[in-house]
C-alpha cells in the first residue's frame, strides 16, 4: 500500500512538473544574437537552418523531459536511498542526460556552420552559439539539476 501511495504521488508530480515544461521552450542566448539578414542567407540556407533548429529544440525537449523525471525519481527517494547506489546511480543519469544536451548542442551548432558559405562564417562573432545552446543547463559548474533540494550535494560557491 504504502509503494501505491508513493508511486500515486510520484505520477501526480510527475504529471503537474511535465505540464507547462514537458513542451517545447525557448531559452536564452548565451551569445549575441545574429540575423538572418546580417549573414545574407538563400533561401535554401535558411530553410537548412531552420529545420536544423527545430531538430535541435524537439531533441532538448526530450532531454529536457528525460532529466526532469530523472530528479523527480531522485526527489522520492529517502535520505538513506539518496546516499546509497539508487541516487547516486540517478545522479549520474542526470549528469549523463546532462552531458547529452551539451554534444547535442555542439553538434547542431557545427551542421549550421557547414550550412553557411566562409564568407557568412567570417561575419559571426566566435561567442555566436546560433541558436543551438542549452538554455542555462549548466550554471553552478556543471550541476544544474544538482543542487540542495534535489537529492543532491549544495553547490559550492
Amino acid at each position: 500500500m504504502r509503494n501505491f501511495i508513493r508511486n500515486l504521488l510520484y505520477l501526480l508530480i510527475l504529471g503537474i512538473g511535465l505540464g507547462p515544461m514537458g513542451f517545447e521552450t525557448r531559452a536564452v542566448s548565451a551569445g549575441p544574437e545574429i540575423r538572418a539578414d546580417d549573414l545574407e542567407l538563400t533561401p535554401d540556407q535558411a530553410q537548412t537552418l531552420k529545420t536544423l533548429n527545430q531538430q535541435f529544440h524537439r531533441e532538448q525537449a526530450q532531454i529536457r523531459r528525460k532529466i526532469m523525471i530523472k530528479r523527480m525519481e531522485l526527489r522520492t527517494l529517502n535520505a538513506e536511498e539518496i546516499r546509497a547506489d539508487e541516487g547516486e546511480e540517478l545522479r549520474r543519469e542526470i549528469q549523463a542526460l546532462l552531458l547529452q544536451a551539451r554534444e547535442r548542442s555542439l553538434y547542431y551548432r557545427q551542421e549550421a556552420y557547414q550550412v553557411l558559405t566562409p564568407e557568412q562564417r567570417k561575419k559571426i562573432p566566435v561567442e555566436t552559439d546560433l541558436g543551438f545552446h542549452c538554455g542555462g543547463w549548466f550554471r553552478r559548474g556543471g550541476r544544474w539539476g544538482m543542487g540542495s533540494g534535489s537529492g543532491g550535494p549544495p553547490a559550492s560557491r
